[in-house]
């Protein structure tokens, strides 16, 4: 195997340059006497094969190693010797149920593999269907095919006639039900109880798409709560790609403004302690040593798995309490951050204290529009437009309440829900009535 990469090199090889004691068998023919194959050559190609298939071999019977493997390396190397072994061999027998002394055990197994031995050669001599070369190998007569009855090949038919045709997810679900306990078993990541009505449909799809490799996108279906968490999903995500794009932007001139604490990694000495009562606390981190000179970046490479919540209900009280969070910390920090790094504040300023005011700028768009539509042509084109929108909007609020769901009414309903779960974070905060606990949401 040392010699392979210089072998592999030659263009041609010469029976004087391979180890002959490796090549055996029907190996000699392919190695030696290849059409073709000038007197005295070799068939490269058949002899790296050969040695390949024998080192392969000989690393299954455990009669080399390799080292650096995990599974291939030698086990007696990773024994226990000296002091080590003597402090762990009280326990090791007697977890194992051996004795201090091995020569009566490894005796009895030595008497019990030879009389297995005797009675298997004594039986050789009498069946013709095995027999032994001189080379030691054992060698067994081809089985025959049986035919199949008539009568077998009939009842294949009738018990086929017999079996229901059903679905895999209905199979799943039948199975399911012979045992209860199954479906209660699945419990919240949270610890709390699940709010899906149909839980046992929701993990029948799940079992579905991955036993058959599909994905989660065939197995969404239109009218069934319990299998459309998949749009919910769309929407967040849509979501977060928008704002890694704003995060990798902000990276690019200076600092992140915004943090998930999943997936966030500070420098020992840059880390210091919120107050206590804060929300949000991954963004308090981020903003303090940020105020101390350090610079906050985004690493894209960095992966955090997060299901989407249970419910857009769900989902609206989280972003109100992030909204809440959010601006109870810019209070805190900005005034601290602005005498320091007063372009870092801006950008916090701009990206998360003026975000929530999105809504209120809604409102005020819609009551210009309706000022200037008598005298402005374009006015009325937007006016239009923003009607359009809401009453989208409206229709995929209709749909989530009866239980359907349609992407193109589902993310302006969104839109408009997440709008107004921010002007109810920003007047707790006005309230001064956030409570100072983050309350975790059921997940999908």
């Amino acid at each position: 195997m040392q010699r392979m990469p210089e072998l592999l090199r030659c263009r041609k090889l010469r029976s004087a340059d391979v180890d002959g004691s490796l090549i055996g068998g029907s190996w000699k023919r392919l190695v030696f006497a290849a059409p073709g194959l000038p007197d005295g050559a070799v068939d490269k190609n058949a002899y790296v094969f050969c040695v390949l298939t024998q080192f392969h071999r000989h690393l299954k019977r455990r009669e080399i190693y390799a080292n650096a493997s995990t599974r291939w390396r030698d086990p007696r190397a990773q024994l226990l010797a000296g002091d080590a072994w003597r402090t762990a061999k009280p326990a090791v027998l007697t977890a194992l149920s051996l004795p201090a002394a091995p020569d009566d055990l490894l005796a009895e197994h030595a008497r019990t593999l030879d009389a297995a031995y005797r009675a298997v050669g004594g039986r050789l001599a009498a069946n013709t269907a095995i027999g032994l070369d001189a080379e030691g190998q054992l060698h067994i007569e081809r089985l025959e095919a049986l035919e199949e009855p008539a009568s077998l090949i009939e009842l294949r038919r009738d018990v086929n006639a017999l079996l229901p045709r059903v679905d895999l997810p209905e199979v799943i679900l039948e199975v399911m039900s012979w045992e209860p306990g199954f479906v209660a078993a699945f419990i919240a990541a949270s610890g709390g109880q699940t709010r899906l009505a149909d839980l046992h449909v929701t993990i029948a799809a799940c079992l579905t798409a991955h036993a058959l490799n599909i994905g989660y996108s065939p197995i969404v279906k239109k009218g069934v709560p319990a299998r459309v968490t998949a749009s919910a999903d769309r929407a967040e995500g849509l979501y977060w790609r928008y704002e890694s794009q704003i995060k990798t932007w902000e990276t690019a001139v200076g600092s992140v403004t915004a943090a998930v604490g999943e997936m966030l990694a500070f420098r020992r000495e840059a880390y210091q302690r919120p107050a206590p009562g804060m929300l949000t606390e991954d963004f308090v981190q981020v903003m303090l040593a940020a105020a101390e000179g350090w610079r906050v970046v985004y690493v894209p490479d960095a992966v955090s798995l997060e299901r989407a919540s249970s419910t857009l209900d769900d989902e609206a009280v989280r972003r109100s309490r992030l909204v809440a969070g959010t601006w109870q910390a810019t209070w805190q920090v900005l005034p601290r951050l602005a005498l320091r790094r007063p372009g870092l504040a801006w950008q916090v300023a701009s990206h998360k204290a003026l975000r929530p005011l999105v809504p209120w700028a809604l409102l005020a768009i819609a009551a210009s529009t309706l000022r200037l539509a008598p005298c402005a042509r374009w006015a009325r084109w937007m006016g239009a437009a923003q009607c359009g929108f809401y009453a989208t909007a409206l229709i995929g609020w209709r749909h989530e309440r009866s239980g359907r769901r349609n992407r193109w009414c589902y993310l302006p309903y969104y839109f408009c829900r997440m709008n107004l779960a921010a002007l109810k974070g920003l007047w707790s905060v006005l309230l001064d009535d956030t409570g100072g606990v983050w309350e975790r949401v059921p997940r999908a």
